[in-house]
């Protein structure tokens, strides 16, 4: 059987019994002849400090049969006599248990996890809630700060090592606190005899109710209900938590030789006993100091190559302070100074200082204890590739010092916390990385992703980071707003607006020098707004958009009409009328319709309802509308053939209502040939109380031109004339048009042209108001059959096409104005 016989130093409330001596408490358990000396002592809500000892255990370990016994140490002899406190029957020694949960590699490589469960050594005696409770692992160092010649902590395999801490403290070591009483560090009689643990910063974990044994600390504190309960330790618990320990090896067998401390935190409450737990303790009965720093990689980029390193340290950190939220300065009132060391790297020569002015442009707020900083620093050095460890050093305010005024020995200096991070140091400048896939994990053409997420490995943050979509050598698409959350994921802003269907690239470039690109293959399928087939078999004969709404009316060729959701997604019947060709609808919802043939017949749909207003021999060509102010709501219509502009007041006004108005083109083109006309919104005020707008009139063979009417209004006098032709060419040029089908126009007065060019392909022109190129836009994959007729959404600058085989819709990304 091999025995293993280690000294475990766990702290007994011996301060807290000190006050409660000198406060007269009344507890059986607690003759005042057995511990009336310690009455002498200073009380602890008079001292600059709340740390002590609770406990302390020798601990025997059978690594045979792994089974631990716990023996209360009787060896400590303190000022006065405590130790029945520590031992039956006044205390247990069930107060400290040890569970051992994976020893498999212990003999070959001296690593061992445990479960250290501690119970509170005064049950059901609420005035002894410990706060901020930490489990100190001790041992040998084997290596000095660089700022602080003082630190003496453990980094290598030559030391026993707490391998996942939640912090590092210098409190209670043995060598700075060596006095054995009160505040003292002891060693006890059964425990390991003539060894003086030389390291003065130890790793610890962290004790609360509710922390379960493997959670991580911040993800506790994260939790609003465990900061309103102050971490607590109350004296009905058992609380539990992993020790993974590295011992080292000595001749091929592993050396465990150890003590361990716990350290409270408390102030006297103001009630005995208490009447609110944890409210009728201070603030000050929590750490004093911040307690705890989150620190995670926020794509550093560390290098060693060719006998040199360097790159730059990008952190996210995240500081817990009790204290900060009553400081006017927040959490940068509650420490001093922050050091940066490095104890396997060159950091600035020896270390970085940085103090509380230096964070004031990066903090932000996290919890109501805490702030968060995102942090980058340069000047580090690597030796090798091996991951560069720091500790980092966080002083507190001048005030909070170790000598908590008992005479007993102590540091002098200002307490400190402590933390150690690592970074990954890379033999390539700017790392290895990999693309894997992306949320989603396909896109749809014409889509805008306001948050398109790519996944990797090894992602780098950095000047050059970016998110490319790549047809061959083409960037078709660029990420907007690229951010790299972590090493393995990047988030941006990716529209696919222009990109049809197929197969690409998704190119990621890594943020570091010098420049490399990683890619994977990435599918775009079909847009969702492209070629909708509404009512399959069932062609469109044209179609308008309510700007208000967006939603589109839909006059198919059985004369129904249809009003859809603005992404068509869904349709609602509202009559049919067979001979309807035409449609335009006011903002209000009415519509206007036409029938080009018979007697020409124009209706209003007003209010779910039609009826037929004017009947006009000809055949009518096209109806528009517009709302103009001091006109009231009109629509126009045009016969072919003849030589006026048609209107109908749709609301009553001085002059009547439902009143048809002949308005004289006057000199210009005949109009014989005409496609259709739009009643653009410009609704101009003269300074003679008039009002004008513009009518443009598309004409087809042989014209092939857009005729521009000026049109106003005065009271009852209209007049129209023409003022400008654009185009008048039949062609594929700028200036050309070819087989136009429909026009229509936006909000800024741009004019757009529906026209098959001579190749076959179908696209959009856009001209300005004065008849300037602005540039085109859609292709046979987009518009897949043959146009039919168009509207401008003026609302979102949507345009849907209407063709033979459904509709498309084409987003403002999508058109080059």
């Amino acid at each position: 059987m091999k025995i293993i016989h280690s000294s475990l130093i766990t702290a007994a409330l011996i301060a807290i019994l000190a006050v409660s001596c000198s406060s007269g408490i009344d507890n059986p358990a607690f003759p005042d002849a057995e511990i009336q000396d310690l009455t002498n002592s200073r009380g602890a809500a008079d001292v600059g400090g709340s740390k002590m000892l609770w406990g302390y255990w020798d601990v025997v370990i059978d690594t045979e049969n792994w089974t631990v016994e716990t023996v209360p140490m009787r060896g400590v002899e303190f000022t006065a006599n405590v130790t029945m406190f520590l031992q039956p029957p006044a205390g247990t020694t069930a107060n400290m248990k040890i569970k051992f949960t994976d020893q498999s590699q212990f003999p070959t490589q001296g690593l061992l996890d445990v479960e250290v469960t501690l119970v509170h050594p005064f049950p059901g005696l609420n005035q002894f809630t410990g706060f901020d409770v930490v489990g100190v692992f001790i041992h040998h160092g084997d290596h000095l700060s660089k700022y602080d010649s003082n630190i003496f902590y453990s980094r290598t395999n030559e030391v026993a090592r707490l391998l996942n801490p939640d912090g590092y403290t210098r409190w209670f070591n043995p060598n700075e606190f060596p006095n054995p009483k009160l505040f003292g560090f002891t060693p006890g009689a059964l425990g390991t005899q003539n060894v003086k643990f030389s390291a003065t910063l130890n790793g610890y974990k962290y004790f609360a109710d509710g922390l379960t044994a493997n959670a991580d600390v911040v993800d506790f504190l994260h939790n609003p209900s465990n900061i309103e309960k102050r971490c607590l330790f109350s004296t009905t618990a058992s609380n539990t938590r992993l020790y993974k320990l590295k011992f080292p090896m000595i001749s091929s067998v592993p050396s465990v030789t150890f003590q361990y401390a716990v350290i409270a935190n408390w102030e006297p409450p103001a009630n005995v006993p208490p009447l609110n737990i944890p409210g009728d303790w201070p603030i000050e009965a929590n750490a004093r100091e911040p307690f705890y720093l989150d620190v995670k990689n926020n794509g550093s980029q560390l290098f060693y190559s060719n006998g040199s390193g360097g790159g730059v340290v990008r952190i996210r950190a995240e500081l817990f302070d009790w204290n900060s939220q009553f400081n006017p300065e927040g959490i940068l009132g509650e420490f001093t100074s922050v050091i940066v060391e490095s104890p396997n790297a060159d950091v600035a020569g020896n270390y970085l200082l940085f103090t509380p002015e230096d964070f004031v442009d990066y903090i932000q707020p996290g919890t109501t204890i805490s702030s968060v900083a995102e942090l980058e620093f340069t000047g580090v050095e690597p030796k090798s590739t091996d991951d560069v460890e720091f500790l980092l050093t966080i002083v507190a305010k001048e005030d909070e010092l170790y000598d908590q005024g008992f005479g007993e020995p102590a540091p002098d200096a200002t307490v400190a916390s402590y933390w150690y991070f690592t970074i990954p140091v890379t033999d390539n400048p700017c790392g290895n990385f990999s693309v894997t896939g992306a949320i989603p994990p396909e896109a749809e053409s014409g889509m805008i992703y306001d948050e398109f997420t790519v996944l990797g490995e090894n992602f780098q943050n950095g000047s050059n980071l970016a998110v490319d979509i790549v047809d061959g050598s083409d960037v078709v698409a660029s990420g907007e707003n690229v951010l790299w959350v972590d090493s393995s994921t990047i988030t941006c802003e990716l529209s696919f607006c222009g990109v049809n269907p197929g197969v690409y690239d998704l190119r990621v470039t890594n943020g570091c020098e010098p420049v490399s690109y990683q890619s994977i293959e990435y599918t775009v399928g079909p847009d969702p707004l492209k070629n909708i087939d509404l009512r399959p078999g069932i062609q469109i004969r044209d179609l308008g958009i309510r700007e208000t709404t967006g939603e589109p009316y839909v006059l198919f060729a059985d004369g129904q009409i249809w009003i859809y959701t603005e992404d068509y997604s869904s349709g609602t019947y509202k009559i049919t009328n067979a001979a309807l060709d035409f449609i335009d609808v006011l903002d209000n919802g009415d519509a206007c319709l036409g029938d080009s043939t018979g007697s020409g017949q124009f209706i209003w749909f007003m209010n779910g309802n039609y009826f037929q207003t004017w009947g006009y021999s000809g055949n009518m060509m096209d109806v528009t509308e517009t709302d103009p102010p001091g006109l009231g709501d009109r629509a126009y219509f045009w016969q072919n053939g003849g030589s006026y502009i048609l209107s109908t007041r749709r609301t009553p006004t001085a002059y009547g209502g439902n009143i048809t108005y002949f308005y004289f083109v006057g000199s210009g083109p005949g109009l014989v040939n005409l496609s259709a006309f739009k009643a653009m919104h410009t609704s101009r005020q003269n300074t003679d109380s008039s009002y004008e707008m513009w009518i443009y009139a598309l004409e087809g063979a042989p014209e092939f031109a857009i005729e521009r009417y000026d049109y106003s209004a005065a009271g009852g006098g209209h007049s129209a004339y023409h003022d400008l032709t654009i185009c008048g060419t039949q062609g594929d040029g700028n200036y050309q048009l070819n087989d136009p089908k429909d026009i229509s126009g936006d909000e800024d007065d741009n004019i757009y042209i529906l026209d098959i060019l001579s190749t076959g392909q179908r696209v959009i022109k856009v001209y300005d108001m004065n008849g300037t190129y602005l540039g085109q836009f859609g292709d046979n994959v987009s518009i897949s059959g043959t146009p039919l007729r168009l509207d401008v959404d003026e609302g979102d600058g949507e345009v849907h096409v209407a063709h033979t085989n459904g509709v498309s819709v084409f987003r403002p990304c999508e058109i080059p104005i």
